[in-house]
């Protein structure tokens, strides 16, 4: 697993991930978004769901998140998992490994 901390870049479009740190919003309205970025060490992106300023629950939110609402230094909670790969926090705009 990789184990390395990775200062985030926002890029204004979900298309724009590219790179890892890469991070942008989708709003899908209702205070509801998602997060795509490049998790440090990894080439390809994951998608996160989360709302602003809270976490979303409810039948289809078993994975969600709760986002601060600051789109170029973000906070979101509780910690980031991708199996077998990173886990860690996002803290403030910043990858943070755990």
């Amino acid at each position: 697993m990789n184990t390395k901390s990775l200062e985030g870049r926002y890029v204004p479009s979900p298309e724009e991930v590219k790179q890892p740190g890469d991070f942008s919003f989708e709003d899908f309205g209702d205070g509801l978004f998602l997060l795509r970025c490049v998790l440090p060490g990894e080439t390809r992106y994951t998608e996160w769901f989360c709302g602003k300023g809270f976490k979303p629950k409810g039948e289809g939110y078993d994975y969600s998140w709760e986002w601060d609402g600051n789109k170029k230094e973000p906070t979101l909670r509780p910690d980031l998992l991708h199996y077998e790969q990173w886990h860690g926090a996002l803290q403030k705009g910043q990858f943070v490994s755990l």
